[in-house]
């Protein structure tokens, strides 16, 4: 469950450089969470594919390589 900073959280007299520090901290938290759930799911598929389809070690290093480069390949 993601929580989001209401306003209550920010004290009254709070300098908007603290603001903006609060927010961006609280962007990269959340942003660690998502990524991590999605390369949890995906972990998660390619160990559904391996047992499935009873994959060789050297069919499982191949699926862990293709993985690896389509997951760098998506941020570039």
């Amino acid at each position: 469950m993601t929580m989001h900073m209401k306003r209550q959280d920010i004290p009254q007299n709070a300098a908007p450089e603290s603001l903006v520090q609060q927010l961006c901290a609280q962007a990269r938290v959340e942003g660690r969470k998502d990524m991590a759930t999605t390369l949890s799911a995906r972990l998660n598929r390619l160990a559904t594919d391996v047992a499935i389809n009873e994959l060789s070690a050297v069919e499982i290093i191949q699926l862990m390589r293709d993985e690896s480069e389509n997951w760098g390949n998506q941020w570039n």
